[in-house]
């Protein structure tokens, strides 16, 4: 029983592990068109959007 058991969880493990690196690379190849490393690469757009950026500044003005 105990072995069984055994198995039971090192397969669940294995199948959430799957799971994590297939949603990982659908999401990763479905948004490439997406993410610019290359300024140069990025279309003119009247506005953007940054993430990970501070809405003020360290001397307390508007980012």
């Amino acid at each position: 029983m105990r072995k069984k058991l055994k198995y039971l969880i090192i397969l669940c493990a294995a199948v959430i592990v799957a799971i994590v690196f297939i949603c990982d690379n659908v999401i990763r190849n479905s948004s490439k068109k997406f993410v610019f490393s290359d300024i140069d690469k990025i279309q003119y757009n009247k506005v953007g959007l940054l993430l990970g950026t501070s809405k003020y500044l360290k001397s307390g003005q508007i980012n």
